[in-house]
């Protein structure tokens, strides 16, 4: 759980940066953008890493919340294959359009 404490406390952060900055992004090209989005997927890959070896590791050593553990699991599965295509999304709509 302390994972994805961290990580949604990093995106926050990420996405607080991305507004503050907002009108120096945009009359840049909009690439800090793409760079934040950048930074929080490289974040995310790291903390859904971490979280898959923890959950291997709670459910190797049979600790007692096994079914808490597998179900977040399912439950984080399910979200991240239904927002697949997200990151594209906003890389299309950030970008400016010739």
């Amino acid at each position: 759980m302390g994972l994805f404490v961290l990580l949604i406390l990093f995106g926050s952060a990420v996405a607080l940066l991305l507004v503050y900055d907002s009108k120096r992004i945009s009359t840049a090209g909009g690439w800090g953008y793409l760079m934040g989005i950048f930074v929080f997927a490289v974040a995310a890959f790291f903390a859904c890493g971490a979280s898959v070896v923890c959950t291997a590791l709670s459910l190797w050593r049979g600790e007692p919340h096994r079914r808490l553990t597998i179900a977040l699991l399912i439950v984080s599965s399910l979200v991240v294959w239904r927002l697949r295509y997200v990151p594209w999304s906003l890389v299309q709509v950030l970008l400016p359009h010739p």
